[in-house]
């Protein structure tokens, strides 16, 4: 279904299991597409459950540079406003293209959270750049679970074994990068909501680079097994888990271009400039490997380069410190070039760490 208003998507299956198949979309404009519902608006009663993909799909750019409509893909739905259950996707999901924002999840592009989910190995999600020098402000939104968040949501028993990958990136100025196993960012946009993770798993390899050997402009990736960015007041963290690589590469020398934040469970909890309340990552388990090759020596929050086992970085405020608890890194490898680095959080500001556990470095 292109369009869902106010009604239920239940129990519905796209493509056939070991049977190829795969939507393409190629042109000028900016497409949403899901593999079984492209657009979701949402009431109390809407409901998307019970659902499958096994369907491919591709979207490619001709190349122009004013694409200012955001790219959405999932393997369920494009962007929903309700949330998504009891659904699994096996298709994989590519872009290559230019758009100003691009929202790209195993389940859901831009969405409002899942239970029960699960993104297959088959589900890579991928994004690949056509951005030349001088085009920029650009924002990749990247999970195996679901790109973006805006909303208040809950992702409790999701499951992503796929690779994720946004590759290229390093042309673009002032492009923000977020990729993460379940969800790659979720902002406050100026509304405070709850966003809770509850027993959710990635084993995939969560990855962003860029593979130019000269200089690169000013970017900025984060880099989670769990979340990239988690900028929302009220988000939580609880009993998940991390065992996929977790990569960040940026190649060029003397590059203003960074691989800003990268953890375990978590690139960046809070905002770069001010605190936020009601963070909280606890009985949280990282054994995957976090390599973090960055060439900027800034120290400073906004500037630097943050890596740790669990948190690369974790910002609370002084009225609601930030709760880091009961979390064990036994990472393979905790490699970083460069930066400000920890076993268990690169940086914590207005935080309390408790009982956590860092066995490798």
């Amino acid at each position: 279904v292109g369009y869902v208003e106010n009604g239920n998507v239940l129990n519905s299956t796209a493509g056939a299991e070991g049977v190829p198949t795969k939507i393409d979309v190629r042109g000028t404009l900016v497409p949403a597409v899901g593999g079984v519902a492209a657009w979701v608006v949402t009431s109390k009663s809407t409901e998307i459950s019970g659902c499958t993909n096994y369907m491919a799909m591709s979207f490619a750019s001709n190349g122009a540079r004013g694409d200012t409509t955001p790219c959405r893909m999932g393997g369920i739905a494009s962007r929903s406003m309700a949330p998504i259950s009891h659904s699994e996707n096996y298709g994989a999901i590519s872009s290559l293209g230019n758009s100003t924002s691009v929202y790209l999840g195993g389940i859901v592009g831009d969405g409002a959270g899942a239970l029960n989910c699960t993104n297959h190995t088959t589900g890579t999600v991928t994004r690949t750049s056509q951005l030349t020098n001088g085009q920029g402000n650009r924002y990749m939104y990247i999970g195996g679970i679901s790109g973006g968040i805006n909303s208040a949501a809950d992702f409790e028993n999701c499951t992503n074994n796929a690779a994720v990958l946004n590759g290229n990136t390093g042309t673009s100025t002032n492009t923000t990068v977020d990729v993460g196993g379940i969800v790659g960012a979720a902002y406050d946009g100026g509304n405070s909501h709850q966003l809770d993770f509850k027993n959710c798993v990635n084993t995939g390899n969560i990855t962003a680079q860029a593979t130019q050997t000269t200089a690169i402009v000013t970017a900025r990736a984060t880099v989670g097994g769990i979340i990239g960015y988690g900028a929302a007041p009220s988000t939580t963290i609880t009993g998940c888990d991390n065992s996929g690589y977790v990569y960040c590469q940026y190649n060029g020398k003397n590059s203003a271009g960074r691989c800003a934040y990268t953890g375990g469970i978590a690139g960046l909890l809070g905002t770069n400039a001010a605190g936020v309340d009601g963070l909280e990552i606890s009985n949280c388990d990282d054994v995957g490997c976090v390599y973090m090759r960055n060439y900027n020596n800034t120290v400073t929050l906004a500037g630097g380069s943050f890596g740790g086992g669990i948190v690369g970085a974790i910002n609370g405020t002084a009225e609601s410190k930030a709760k880091l608890q009961n979390c064990t890194s036994s990472t393979e490898n905790l490699n970083c070039y460069r930066g400000i680095n920890g076993g268990i959080a690169g940086y914590a500001g207005n935080a309390t760490l408790t009982n956590n556990v860092a066995s490798q470095v």
